[in-house]
């Protein structure tokens, strides 16, 4: 809408509501819908059984300022986007390492005030914002393990690779400034590290956002934009298997944009910081809670974020 059993073995059911209770970090936690370019990931890398599956939704809310195109005749930017997704995840074996696929499609409530050529008007946006599929193969210290062989599992230090396609079937309006989805695709290789030093967990992950062009931007330009590097880092105290809360930051640094050749010196400088709270209930369910918040930005960014995700896991 555009208004703006094997012997001496446990049941399987016994065995997934233990890993379930263990595993309630794996599901991690990505923010659905607008300026996903930063999102804050903690536990990304985490190992799992082959075979393990999580089924999530998230809810979240953002307000701010999002607008990363200096060239838009906008100003006093303010929105408030509500963010509904839904999110897959399925522990493999790829060639003897662990690895993880997911998919994920955001649903977005979008309504905001805006100066546009000097003049002030508002608008809504609901529909859909672009999915997102991902592959993550971690190469060092996480092998792929049967569910009884995860058992003995304690993580040391863990090193893995991804690759984000964001695909673009988001709600797009050829003559419109703001709009759910981007109207292109988009990559993002990654490489992560994570460390263990009892019961705390460290990681640092970094990336390069590379997008294809929009060749419908208000109708006969053609948008492009420049790589877009990203580092994250998070600081994890494990009190209990799946009872967890990490401190997060991330930096986002370039994604400068051109229309029809024309750079904008729009170029992004964006430090975010925030919290993630993992809580299990039951043997196969948890809940995680996370904000963050620009802390020092120059283009778009500038917003406040909460999402609060349900997962449900299984064997």
């Amino acid at each position: 809408m555009n208004r703006y059993k094997t012997k001496n073995s446990k049941p399987k059911t016994q065995v997934s509501k233990y890993y379930a209770r263990r595993l309630a970090f794996v599901f991690w936690l990505l923010y659905p819908g607008l300026a996903a370019a930063q999102e804050l990931e903690p536990r990304a890398y985490s190992n799992a059984p082959v075979g393990m599956n999580f089924v999530g939704a998230i809810y979240g809310i953002s307000r701010g300022n999002v607008i990363v195109d200096a060239s838009l005749p906008v100003e006093d930017f303010r929105v408030t986007a509500h963010n509904l997704g839904a999110v897959y995840v399925r522990a493999l074996n790829f060639f003897g390492t662990h690895g993880k696929v997911r998919a994920q499609v955001p649903f977005v409530w979008l309504a905001g005030d805006l100066k546009v050529a000097g003049r002030d008007t508002s608008g809504t946006r609901t529909g859909f914002a672009d999915a997102r599929v991902s592959l993550s193969v971690n190469f060092l210290g996480a092998p792929a393990l049967s569910p009884r062989e995860f058992r003995n599992y304690q993580q040391k230090t863990v090193a893995g690779a991804s690759l984000i396609i964001s695909i673009p079937i988001g709600q797009y309006y050829e003559d419109k400034y703001v709009n759910l989805g981007a109207n292109r695709w988009a990559f993002k290789p990654e490489l992560g590290v994570s460390q263990r030093m009892g019961k705390w967990y460290l990681e640092a992950f970094g990336g390069v956002w590379l997008f294809m062009d929009n060749n419908e931007y208000l109708r006969t330009s053609a948008l492009e934009q420049k790589p877009l590097f990203t580092i994250q880092g998070h600081l994890s105290y494990v009190f209990k298997p799946g009872l967890w809360l990490a401190v997060n930051g991330g930096y986002a640094d370039g994604g400068e944009t051109s229309v029809n050749g024309n750079f904008k010196s729009d170029f992004q400088k964006n430090w975010r910081v925030g919290a993630t709270f993992s809580l299990p209930f039951g043997r196969q369910h948890a809940l995680k809670v996370q904000l963050h918040t620009g802390a020092a930005t120059r283009a778009g960014s500038d917003f406040d974020a909460l999402a609060i995700a349900y997962q449900y896991s299984w064997l």
